[in-house]
């Protein structure tokens, strides 16, 4: 039993949330992405969707893996952002099946 216990705690401080209460300092995602349908910008508070939409506040983030995330917004919305690196990552729906290839934007 204490086992099983020590397994379920350990494998909850792999996958850590970040919230208002727990914010983080820094997540790779942060910035402006070319996902090919328009550029999405991600701030340590916000997700915009493309030019003139109106961003949607962010709620909480899951860190799944390095470079895996869940990004929870209202409504019970949320992306998965998949193999996040410095050039690029992955954008994925899961409730709209839109996956997107996207780069990240340089000045």
């Amino acid at each position: 039993m204490r086992i099983a216990l020590a397994a379920a705690v350990a494998a909850a401080a792999c996958t850590p949330v970040v919230n208002a209460e727990n914010p983080s300092p820094s997540l790779a995602f942060l910035g402006d992405w070319d996902c090919g349908v328009a550029i999405f910008t991600f701030t340590a508070d916000t997700y915009s969707p493309g030019a003139g939409a109106e961003p949607l506040p962010i709620l909480s983030v899951e860190s799944r893996s390095v470079g895996n995330y869940i990004v929870t917004f209202p409504d019970d919305y949320s992306i998965a952002l998949y193999d996040v690196t410095t050039a690029g990552m992955v954008w994925s729906s899961p409730s709209t099946g839109d996956t997107f290839d996207c780069v990240r934007v340089t000045a």
